[in-house]
């Protein structure tokens, strides 16, 4: 009798641990369907961490443009201010005198 239940104790620890196994194996499937779909988000966030990146380097150029643009502008009105005072100076001096025409 000893053997049969000896035998009926292996036969259930045998089926214990196929669904042990089994158990171990779903849990393994369903962590590496989780760790498939983060590494999908994990390329997704990447990708658009990438294009915001990449709006802000053009955002940022587009502002230095902008910028060198301004000071362009400025430099420009400043000459053109330098040159107007330069022509009126030379208009006066080159201008007959009001008490000569009189």
């Amino acid at each position: 009798m000893e053997l049969y239940d000896q035998m009926k104790f292996n036969s259930l620890s045998i089926t214990s641990d196929e669904s042990r196994a089994e158990n171990i194996l779903s849990v393994a499937m369903s962590l590496r369907d989780e760790s498939i779909k983060m590494r999908e988000e994990a390329t997704q966030f990447r990708d658009e961490s990438n294009r915001i990146f990449s709006f802000l380097l053009r955002a940022e150029e587009g502002i230095k443009k902008r910028e060198d643009g301004v000071a362009l502008r400025e430099n420009l009105v400043a000459q053109l201010g330098r040159d107007l005072k330069q022509m009126e100076k030379k208009k006066e001096k080159h201008a007959p005198s009001t008490s000569e025409n009189s």
